[in-house]
């Protein structure tokens, strides 16, 4: 049983590309952590780039190291680090860590790709033990969908407003090998780091993998490979299966009797009620499986933690992916078309209005536009299976419960104005520091389609 209040009001517009991600990367200090440059550019704060402020990141890298992991990749999907040296902020850093990040953003990827077009997970600690940026030692270079990236970094900010785990993020001015400057927006990686600064407890931290599910497939660790990934603590799956096997074969009595002792179901109701609110529906539920699990030791418990946000408001999977030029949608720049502003495929109500739409409600598991799980203009299936997902809908009323909470943080994140001064904030950033980077006239077009969101 899919929740049809999410997938059936979706519109799949054309919007903004932004063309690709952009490389961007931090070097290692060697033994000593280095400072950055004075003035508000180089701030730093709670262990990631200030988001008040657009930073610097400056990349040189080897050409031929370049090419031979481009290679690497595009023979057999490895992804390896290759070694550079990044200027954050004025402050340079040698033999820093760089891989490709990502599944669907790399698609399309060649030898003729850009670097500073690519998705990219940096680390300065990566061939220097100890080294950071004023104590931060990873970065994500995200894939954006829209020019500004603005929805992403306000999802983000209304995530943790929420009370859930969530991502910093801060924009940058990127140029790789000399280039000409690109906007970019990056986020924290989800390692120990980020564990010691969301959770209090012990536990291990799993990664769903976009080529997996949520299927239980036995016993043996191996078959998990490709499926999920562990991400922080020593090597133990044990915990991950054993919940796997609770949530696909357990009996329909106890799985409504004991999945509160095995999953923070108010969490999850949280989190999926939030993917609605936001209109991402490429989550736990999505095509890209986009989803993390934090299990906590002593209570034996699961938490989802919400990952990528690029298609946060409506944004089109794949719009803004490496390769595509960075075009504008049809009939207008920015993100595209505000919810509310024309007819949705197949008849449906504007995103974020919470119910199905006006001519009756969609199969099951459909999205917009009919069967098949095509979504207009080829954006491919836009729901995948999860049994924990279709269990607690069938079995606990789970819709109920998430369009209860669905109402809540519709008027806790947008009634109240939170949601509004977060867009103007991070919007002023772009406006006021960015100008030779993106045109005020695109930042305007995107602010005005996630405001809109804001009256749904």
């Amino acid at each position: 049983m899919k929740r049809i209040s999410r997938r059936g009001v979706f519109a799949a517009v054309g919007l903004g590309a932004f063309g690709a991600v952009i490389l961007s990367g931090c070097g290692s200090f060697g033994e000593t952590s280095a400072g950055v440059s004075s003035g508000k550019a180089g701030k730093v704060t709670d262990g990631y780039l200030d988001p008040d402020s657009l930073h610097s990141v400056e990349i040189t890298v080897d050409q031929s190291a370049y090419q031979e992991m481009i290679t690497a990749y595009t023979s057999n999907q490895t992804k390896n680090w290759i070694e550079a040296t990044v200027t954050v902020d004025g402050v340079a850093h040698e033999k820093a860590g760089l891989k490709l990040k990502g599944n669907s953003s790399l698609q399309g990827i060649s030898a003729d790709s850009e670097p500073q077009k690519l998705p990219w997970l940096v680390r300065f600690d990566k061939f220097v033990d100890g080294a950071n940026h004023d104590g931060m030692t990873r970065m994500v270079i995200r894939a954006s969908s829209s020019t500004s990236a603005l929805n992403e970094a306000v999802a983000l900010d209304l995530l943790a407003k929420t009370g859930l785990a969530s991502e910093k993020a801060a924009h940058i001015s990127l140029s790789v090998n000399g280039s000409d400057p690109v906007l970019r927006l990056t986020c924290q990686d989800l390692d120990e780091s980020w564990v010691e600064q969301n959770f209090d407890v012990a536990g291990l931290l799993y990664k769903a993998e976009s080529t997996g599910d949520y299927t239980y497939r036995g016993t043996d660790e191996s078959a998990y490979k490709d499926v999920f990934d562990q991400e922080t603590g020593k090597a133990n799956l044990t915990p991950l299966i054993e919940f796997l096997q609770f949530i696909n074969e357990s009996s329909d009595a106890d799985f409504q009797s004991g999945l509160a002792q095995r999953v923070d179901v108010d969490k999850m109701v949280t989190y999926l009620a939030f993917e609605d609110v936001i209109d991402n529906f490429d989550d736990i539920t999505g095509p890209g499986n986009n989803s993390f699990l934090w299990w906590a030791e002593q209570a034996n418990q699961m938490t989802v933690v919400a990952w990528d946000h690029n298609c946060a408001f409506g944004l089109k999977p794949g719009a803004g992916q490496q390769g595509q030029g960075g075009g504008q949608p049809p009939g207008g720049g920015g993100q595209g078309q505000p919810p509310g502003g024309g007819q949705q495929p197949g008849g449906g109500q504007p995103p974020g209005d919470g119910g199905a739409p006006s001519n009756g409600q969609a199969p099951t598991g459909q999205p917009p536009g009919g069967a098949g799980g095509q979504q207009p203009g080829g954006g491919g299936s836009q729901t995948k299976a999860n049994a924990l997902v279709d269990r607690f809908n069938s079995l606990m009323d789970g819709e109920t419960k998430v369009s209860a909470e669905r109402d809540r943080l519709k008027q806790e994140l947008y009634t109240s104005g939170v949601a509004q001064t977060i867009l103007d904030a991070r919007a002023k950033v772009l406006t006021d520091q960015a100008g030779s980077l993106i045109e005020q006239s695109a930042v305007e077009a995107d602010k005005q389609t996630i405001a809109a969101y804001f009256t749904k």
